[in-house]
């Protein structure tokens, strides 16, 4: 099997910390051939007309549902934020094809399918989270450090919420939670976060 993976040096070793035969970084979109096996995008601003590939396609969108997308049955979407790309079990939207359970198997990934909603379920956690602790920092409530601090020890999460939002990077985050607010009035960003996207 030809796996093809299109995404940068930084994110290619978060998903591939060894080689795995037929499992190749593609850094020029010119060079995805819809002769591969399979194909794995990991840079979520790509925009192809997907539907001339008929092997399994897996899209990062975390932000973009199938359906926005118009994406053919062969198009899986993933969570591949960074901090989540390099995880054993990716959250995913799609139809779970043998063909693209197969392409899982040889990353040694588990896929666990959830509805085709915007956000997935961990990405809209992780931005609450970082969304409440901007809150938290515009009143004072305490430091950066010392949020980020309290979240590892007291969560034993991986990061703490500013530690998160400088790995995604605060426009992602801040794109979600526009998109989340429009149906949800909880998800509204605080303005800090919002000068932050900004730098």
């Amino acid at each position: 099997m030809n796996i093809s993976v299109f995404g940068s040096k930084e994110q290619w070793k978060e998903l591939m910390p060894g080689a795995v035969e037929g499992v190749t970084l593609v850094t020029d979109l010119n060079e995805l051939s819809p002769a591969s096996s399979a194909i794995i995008v990991l840079d979520d601003s790509v925009k192809l007309d997907w539907s001339r590939f008929t092997q399994p396609v897996f899209i990062n969108a975390v932000n973009n549902t199938l359906s926005e997308m118009s994406a053919g049955n062969n198009i899986v979407r993933f969570n591949g934020w960074p901090g989540f790309i390099g995880k054993k079990k990716w959250e995913m939207a799609g139809l779970p094809s043998e063909a693209a359970l197969s392409v899982l198997r040889i990353l040694e990934k588990e896929a666990s399918f959830v509805e085709d909603q915007v956000g997935f379920v961990a990405p809209r956690i992780i931005s609450m989270i970082i969304n409440e602790a901007f809150f938290a920092l515009e009143e004072e409530v305490s430091t950066r450090g010392e949020i980020d601090t309290a979240m590892k020890l007291g969560t034993n999460y991986p990061f703490g919420p500013f530690d998160w939002c400088a790995r995604i990077g605060p426009q992602q985050v801040l794109e979600l939670l526009y998109k989340l607010s429009t149906r949800d009035r909880r998800y509204h960003p605080c303005h800090l976060l919002e000068q932050e996207a900004q730098l």
